[in-house]
């Protein structure tokens, strides 16, 4: 009777063990799914970041673009190129600062900061347009200076 009872005893400890053994397997799968899974949602928060960077810097491109473009179409007359700012960007606030002019995004996530000036230096006068597109943060995006040589002929 006794090899019965001990046989007994060992077949209830290996099954016990297989399934302490299950169950720890079970863990290890569970926790390795746990930090890939975490690693994955660093790396998807990581390119959603770079993708609305690259976003707001081809936003500021856009807008600067825009700018000098109707600055050179006004060919140096102010009043034109006012105009031309208020066709190009009808949604957008346009206030004139006496010193400079400044362009508002509608949802206000551009500041654009657009400063005209004539250099004197004889005939003709030479025009610049310098061109500032800041985030609603202050942060500087993106900046260009424009120069407009009158009598240049401009292609179509």
């Amino acid at each position: 009777m006794r090899s019965i009872s001990s046989r007994s005893s060992y077949a209830s400890a290996s099954r016990g063990s297989a399934s302490s053994l299950f169950l720890l397997e079970l863990i290890i799968a569970v926790g390795f799914f746990a930090v890939a899974g975490v690693v994955c949602i660093q790396m998807f928060l990581h390119a959603h970041r770079i993708s609305e960077n690259a976003r707001i810097k081809a936003e500021a491109v856009t807008i600067v673009q825009n700018c000098a473009e109707s600055f050179l179409a006004a060919d140096g007359d102010q009043k034109t190129f006012d105009e031309l700012l208020r066709q190009v960007f009808p949604e957008d606030t346009i206030e004139d600062h006496g010193s400079h002019t400044e362009l508002i995004s509608q949802d206000g996530e551009f500041r654009t900061e657009l400063s005209t000036e004539k250099a004197e230096t004889g005939v003709p006068e030479i025009s610049t347009l310098h061109i500032l597109v800041s985030a609603a943060s202050g942060e500087e995006i993106c900046s260009l200076d424009v120069c407009d040589y009158p009598g240049e002929e401009k292609s179509p």
